[in-house]
């Protein structure tokens, strides 16, 4: 059974994928008015996210915002069903990389780069994009993910975001994985700004007015191993457009203090929401987990530096 209906959705993926943007567009909008005005999909964690995040703001503002986030939230449910077919001329026209010296000059110099992306406007595209910044020899891009517990769903999945040649692997895999690569040129991939699952084994600060435990592997990685860190600023120029900006965090992050990058990060993203706040996963529950009292004394220590 779990087969015929992998066989199903994925005729009826790819048979959506192929369809031109205008028409995609149009689903995005019966989509939307689906999701907004019918089922009402996550409302009230986007309304309680983005009031405790812009408390200065007035009703009819976060209103504004939240109608904004849901037009472009089925924008990248069928951006994403794009994915599974968009070709690799297209990918280059619609997510395109501004400022590739960034991370030129770096690779010149024989570093690794860890490539800290938040969820904001298209990050699943990064997956594709990444793989052009410097041809034709262009660094391995090496994207961990969360395994999907249908095994066949898993394989196509897997199978589409590595068309373009990125190597998924399993987040429990990142050690063997870095390992395997470390005498071939690398961008280590994260999707730095989830809420960890383990509280003492995150990092905790201010973010957007909200105490906040922030994923802390990226800036662990990045000093264990000398990576250079770099955010992408992402923006939306168009339907199924964006730019991508790359800023270094920490040309030399071992010499940083313990904290430095990962605050760096969020802060970048804070102020990539001030600026444009519709785009970021307004859905996901960021604030569920509270900071334990005895966070201090438990914290898992492999943490600290």
């Amino acid at each position: 059974m779990d087969y015929l209906i992998y066989l199903i959705l994925k005729t009826l993926i790819y048979a959506g994928s192929i369809l031109p943007f205008w028409l995609l567009h149009a689903l995005s909008r019966v989509l939307y008015f689906a999701i907004y005005y019918v089922f009402d999909y996550r409302k009230k964690v986007v309304k309680s996210n983005l009031k405790r995040c812009f408390p200065e703001k007035s009703e009819a503002e976060i209103k504004a915002i939240e109608k904004e986030f849901y037009k472009h939230f089925c924008d990248l449910m069928v951006e994403s069903l794009k994915s599974f077919t968009i070709s690799e001329k297209e990918i280059k026209k619609r997510h395109k990389f501004l400022n590739p010296e960034v991370a030129q000059h770096f690779i010149d110099k024989g570093y690794n780069l860890s490539i800290m992306g938040p969820h904001y406007n298209n990050w699943e595209w990064l997956i594709f994009s990444l793989n052009f910044i410097q041809e034709p020899n262009n660094p391995k891009v090496l994207i961990m993910y969360a395994v999907l517990k249908n095994p066949y769903m898993e394989k196509l999945v897997k199978k589409s975001r590595s068309r373009m040649n990125s190597i998924m692997f399993p987040k429990a895999e990142t050690s063997r994985k870095i390992i395997e690569y470390q005498d071939k040129q690398h961008f280590l991939c994260f999707a730095a700004d989830q809420a960890p699952l383990n509280v003492y084994n995150s990092y905790w600060m201010e973010f957007m007015g909200q105490e906040t435990g922030v994923f802390y592997g990226a800036e662990k990685i990045s000093k264990a191993k000398n990576y250079i860190p770099i955010y992408l600023h992402v923006r939306k120029t168009g339907r199924s457009y964006y730019e991508i900006e790359m800023e270094v965090i920490a040309e030399n992050p071992q010499d940083t203090e313990y904290g430095y990058i990962t605050e760096r990060f969020m802060r970048l993203l804070e102020k990539d929401l001030h600026e444009a706040p519709a785009y970021w996963l307004w859905t996901h529950k960021r604030w569920k987990r509270p900071k334990p009292a005895d966070f201090d004394e438990k914290r898992n220590a492999t943490a600290k530096d």
